[in-house]
């Protein structure tokens, strides 16, 4: 969980520059978690955690 406290803030910049209110950011945030959780097997190199898991 240490990895999602460190991007925990730009994840939230970069959802709410998308959506305009706070239960969407959180939703959006929640969704992005789970999915790069789900599929962390597919990330090839850990040091790029932060820039795969923005993409999402």
């Amino acid at each position: 969980m240490n990895v999602i406290r460190a991007v925990q803030q730009s994840l939230y910049v970069i959802a709410r520059s998308i959506v305009k209110n706070d239960e969407d950011c959180a939703d959006a945030i929640q969704e992005t978690i789970v999915k790069a959780f789900s599929n962390v097997h597919r990330l090839k190199e850990p040091t790029y955690f932060k820039t795969w898991i923005i993409r999402i």
